[in-house]
């Protein structure tokens, strides 16, 4: 399966503090074949949002 990753999906599943970071690391127990796409929009999304 192919996705494209959420910036807050992506955040939540790095930060073991976020209060869904729990939900996020659920994605990769559910779907072991999944393939997360990224766009170059993307990466400076997750950038500024962890800056």
């Amino acid at each position: 399966m192919t996705a494209y990753a959420d910036t807050s999906w992506w955040i939540a599943h790095k930060i073991t503090d976020d209060t869904n970071h729990s939900a996020a690391v659920e994605v990769f127990d559910r779907f072991s074949d999944i393939r997360v796409l990224w766009t170059p929009r993307q990466r400076v999304e997750v950038f500024n949002s962890l800056r």
